[in-house]
């Protein structure tokens, strides 16, 4: 490789950016996860719940490819 992947993907954002900005509108109508989850995990009871259920799901996925 010729060690240029960040600059040519830096490159490749700076061409898609006419894009994005083109639909402001688009970011209301889907929002990003973190959108939706922030204001859920100010709340000490749900980000209790959401790292349990990750750590739960993590260790689901190590257990079942133990078994594979």
């Amino acid at each position: 490789m010729g060690g240029h992947g960040g600059r040519d993907l830096c490159l490749g954002a700076d061409l898609l950016d006419p894009w994005t900005d083109a639909a402001p509108e688009a970011a209301l109508q889907h929002p990003a996860i973190s959108d939706i989850l922030d204001p859920a995990l100010d709340q000490l009871w749900f980000r209790t719940l959401f790292v349990a259920a990750w750590i739960a799901l993590g260790l689901a996925l190590v257990t079942r490819g133990r078994r594979d």
